[in-house]
């Protein structure tokens, strides 16, 4: 197939989304998906491990390669960020000034 041929069926480079992408957008609020942004990839993965695929402490330190009791600390601490990260974020929300009608001028 000549190269002309391919561009006019394919105009636009279009990438797909990872399955972790597609995962966030449907089950996360537009706030939890930010603030899951925020955390390493470490971190999301052992949540992910957790939470989603229910596993157990000493399954998830056979996985990362870490004991079972220092996979569970960097858990609670992994909980316990995030939580901190949507405080954050909802207070920031909640400082921003809404502009207000105008009043008329004396």
């Amino acid at each position: 197939m000549p190269f002309r041929t391919f561009c006019c069926l394919f105009p636009f480079a279009t990438t797909a989304d990872s399955a972790e992408q597609v995962m966030e957008r449907q089950l996360f609020s537009e706030p939890l998906s930010r603030a899951l942004g925020k955390l390493t990839v470490e971190e999301r993965n052992l949540l992910v491990l957790r939470v989603f695929e229910e596993k157990s402490f000493p399954e998830i330190g056979h996985i990362v390669n870490k004991s079972q009791e220092a996979a569970k600390k960097q858990y609670v601490r992994t909980k316990t960020k995030l939580k901190q990260i949507m405080e954050q974020m909802e207070e920031e929300l909640s400082c921003v000034e809404y502009p207000t009608a105008l009043k008329n001028k004396v």
